[in-house]
């Protein structure tokens, strides 16, 4: 029964630390989304290394995957070369 109660105790250990590595991955995908929608806003349209930049970050693999934003409703356009892109 110890060792039940040890794993259990473990097992919430790494989902709190799971919770929290989201909830960092979560900011930092809303950040770079948001700097980029900026860009896109207000920023050079012709500087295409700028912009692929930024959205390098907000598909950096510490971001949400591409099925996780399409199941919370968020819009996706496949550029022709297969790359997604959040709108």
């Amino acid at each position: 029964m110890q060792k039940i109660e040890i794993t259990i105790a473990a097992l919430a250990k790494r989902g709190d630390q799971l919770a929290a590595k989201r909830a960092k991955a979560q900011e930092a995908l809303e950040k770079a989304t948001s700097v980029r929608q900026q860009a896109l806003l207000a920023g050079d349209l012709d500087d295409q290394r700028a912009l692929d930049k930024l959205q390098s970050a907000v598909d950096s693999p510490h971001s949400p995957s591409v099925a996780q934003r399409a199941r919370a409703g968020v819009s996706l356009i496949v550029d022709p070369p297969g790359r997604n892109r959040r709108v």
